[in-house]
């Protein structure tokens, strides 16, 4: 391994922590409003087209990285369109 790869294992593992505290907040709230439908279907298209670049030049750490990308940014999507309902309305008993 030489000093590159450190460097971009580093990056990549640093990149895949930055999106742990997005993805928790999002699990613990079950809703993702504050994240635009802009911004989640660019940072997945984007990643969906790097993943088979990567894997095809041979960099396992960026193709993970971006694995875990589609993952995490595809569970925040799942919540920005389907979110929680509050409280309050899954207290009420159906009419």
């Amino acid at each position: 391994m030489d000093g590159w790869d450190v460097v971009i294992t580093a990056g990549s593992i640093g990149f895949i922590l930055c999106l742990v505290p997005q993805l928790v907040r999002t699990v613990q709230r079950r809703r993702a409003d504050d994240v635009s439908i802009q911004f989640l279907v660019l940072v997945l298209a984007s990643s969906a087209l790097v993943l088979p670049y990567m894997m095809h030049k041979g960099e396992p750490v960026f193709a993970l990285a971006q694995a875990v990308n589609l993952v995490v940014w595809s569970v925040v999507l799942w919540f920005r369109l389907r979110p929680a309902r509050a409280a309050a309305d899954q207290a009420r008993p159906p009419a």
